[in-house]
C-alpha cells in the first residue's frame, strides 16, 4: 500500500486485456487520492512528497487508462481528429493505446 493506494493499477506495466474489465470507480478514487496528496504536500509545502506522488501519478496506469477514457468518450472534442488525424471509436483501439509504453524522459510535448 501506497499512501492508502493498492498499487495495482499504479504500475506502469499493467497490460489491460479488456476495456469492460476495468472498475471506473475504482480508477477514478485511485486518481483522485493521488491528486489529492499532491494538493495537500503542496498546501504543507513537503515538495519531496509532491515530486513523488506526482512522479506516481505520472507513471500510474489507472492515470493513463481515465485520461483515454475522458478523451475518447467524455469529452465534446471525442469525435474531432487530434493531431495525428485520428479518432479512437472502438474499445479495441482504446486498450491498444493504453498497453503502449510511453517514455516520458524523452517526450516533447506540441507548442
Amino acid at each position: 500500500m501506497i499512501n492508502g493506494l493498492n498499487a495495482e493499477m499504479l504500475r506502469s506495466d499493467h497490460v489491460l486485456s479488456d476495456w469492460n474489465s476495468i472498475n471506473w470507480k475504482k480508477t477514478e478514487r485511485r486518481v483522485k487520492r493521488l491528486r489529492t496528496g499532491i494538493y495537500q504536500a503542496t498546501k504543507k509545502e513537503d515538495m519531496k512528497e509532491v515530486r513523488y506522488l506526482q512522479k506516481l501519478l505520472l507513471n500510474s496506469f489507472a492515470a493513463k487508462v481515465l485520461a483515454i477514457k475522458r478523451i475518447t468518450q467524455i469529452n465534446d472534442g471525442r469525435k474531432t481528429p487530434g493531431i495525428d488525424g485520428k479518432v479512437i471509436d472502438n474499445h479495441e483501439d482504446r486498450v491498444k493505446i493504453a498497453n503502449e509504453k510511453i517514455d516520458f524522459k524523452s517526450y516533447k510535448p506540441y507548442p
